[in-house]
């Protein structure tokens, strides 16, 4: 009995983040004061995260969360979701008791890895087409960015899974 409390302890302890291109093993309180790579973070971080809770999602912890300015947008097995973060204090995430660990929502967590096996291929000279799917949240702002890294936009259209763009 003593063995099986010990192997789920462990298990817990090593929850993978399993995205479409890769497997992130986190350590609890992954970050420090320096954060990944010895980068300083500043006090508020704004922009896309995952973020991993230690154990089943609580309903209020949704509330909880959008106080300090975090909006979860979807979800990640294991126990962990894609948060807009809108000027929030990592040190506040990092103290809530459910929060297991807070990263970046890196660019290479977002395209999806037949995009990324097409582009080393890639001639350098032509234009490879793609389809961008944003979250219903995403801002004007957010898709007129990604707008204007496209050579061209071929159609752009809304629906309630979010923008698209082809271009």
């Amino acid at each position: 009995m003593t063995l099986l409390c010990v192997g789920v302890s462990a298990q817990a302890q090593h929850k993978t983040i399993r995205l479409r291109n890769e497997r992130i093993v986190p350590a609890p309180r992954a970050w420090d004061a320096a954060g990944p790579g010895g980068q300083s973070h500043p006090g508020r971080l704004s922009g896309l995260f995952l973020i991993q809770l230690s154990e089943g999602f609580d309903p209020v912890w949704r509330t909880e969360l959008r106080a300090r300015k975090v909006e979860l947008l979807r979800y990640v097995p294991e126990d962990t979701f894609v948060a807009r973060l809108s000027g929030a204090r990592l040190e506040e995430l990092e103290a809530l008791p459910y929060v297991r660990w807070v990263g970046e929502y890196r660019p290479e967590h977002k395209v999806h890895a037949s995009l990324l096996a097409a582009v080393p291929g890639h001639d350098r000279g032509g234009a490879l087409a793609v389809t961008v799917l944003f979250s219903p949240a995403a801002t004007a702002e957010e898709v007129a960015e990604a707008r204007g890294r496209l050579a061209e936009v071929h159609q752009e259209s809304s629906t309630r899974s979010g923008a698209i763009l082809q271009g």
